[in-house]
Order: C-alpha cells, then sequence, then structure tokens
C-alpha cells in the first residue's frame, strides 16, 4: 500500500511540473511584416535649359544625381511630358522633341523606358545614380516665344 500511494505522489508531482512547464512556455515575439518599399531623390531637384534659338537646339545637355533607396528588387523608367508654355496654350509636338537619358532614348508623352533595376536591395545608405539628360528640339519658330516647361516623370516600381 505504502508503494502504490508512492507511485500516485510521484505521478501527481510528475503531471504537476509537466503543467507548470507548459504553462511557462515563452510567448514567440510577434511576426513583423517588413512592406516593400523604393525612394528616389535627386540634386539638383529642377533643370534650367536657358534661352534657345527659335530654330532649336541639339543634345543639350544635363545632369542629375539619383539616389535610390530600396529594401527589395526594383527598377526605375523614365517618360518625358512635352514642353508646354508657360504664358500661352502651346505645347510643343513630340515629333518636333527627342530625349535621351543614359543613352537611351525615351519617348515623349509615351510610355517609360528602364533606365535602372536591380535585383537586390540597396544598402541602407542607397546608390547614387547618375543620370545624363541630353534634349533636342527643332522647328521652334512654329511656336510663340516664352518660357516653357518639360517634365521627366521617374516611376519606380518594387518587383517581388
Amino acid at each position: 500500500m505504502k508503494t502504490v500511494t508512492m507511485i500516485c505522489v510521484m505521478a501527481m508531482v510528475c503531471f504537476s511540473i509537466s503543467g507548470i512547464a507548459q504553462a511557462v512556455r515563452p510567448a514567440l515575439p510577434p511576426r513583423v511584416s517588413v512592406e516593400p518599399f523604393v525612394g528616389i531623390s535627386f540634386t539638383p531637384d529642377s533643370l534650367d535649359l536657358g534661352t534657345v534659338s527659335p530654330v532649336g537646339f541639339k543634345n543639350l545637355s544635363a545632369k542629375l544625381q539619383a539616389r535610390i533607396v530600396a529594401n527589395c528588387s526594383h527598377q526605375v523608367e523614365v517618360s518625358f511630358m512635352p514642353f508646354k508654355s508657360k504664358g500661352h496654350d502651346a505645347t510643343i509636338s513630340p515629333k518636333h522633341t527627342t530625349v535621351e537619358i543614359n543613352g537611351v532614348e525615351i519617348p515623349v508623352a509615351g510610355s517609360g523606358v528602364a533606365i535602372f533595376r536591380s535585383a537586390k536591395p540597396t544598402p541602407p545608405g542607397g546608390v547614387e545614380v547618375p543620370v545624363d539628360i541630353k534634349f533636342s528640339a527643332r522647328s521652334l519658330i512654329l511656336y510663340p516665344a516664352g518660357q516653357y516647361k518639360g517634365s521627366l516623370v521617374f516611376t519606380v516600381m518594387t518587383k517581388q
């Protein structure tokens, strides 16, 4: 009888210890979800092409420095919105304008062309990417004199 009592007490102690062990199981940290992101900034943030002749200009160049920071694979595309007059309702026709970035001709008022891509995230400080731009326009005598403004549109995409 003494033996049976000892076995019962031992069994109770074992069950109690296993219950305590389960109760003290450490909780796992919550799962953190990091969304993919890509950031881009430029130096300088605007360009002034100066004064041009009514005949037009060819290979008027400008340089930008782009800083890209990304935690995923990414791609940068560029397109150009045509030069529009600030004082008139005039737009220089895309057929009279060409824009080249890093040696690649990009469509005027069309879809973008990839100028940079990476299959890997950038280092924490990002990467510097030179952006060499060449503008050409002809037949400007067809358009009213004045200031014109065009826009380079950079589209940044994450790639999964």
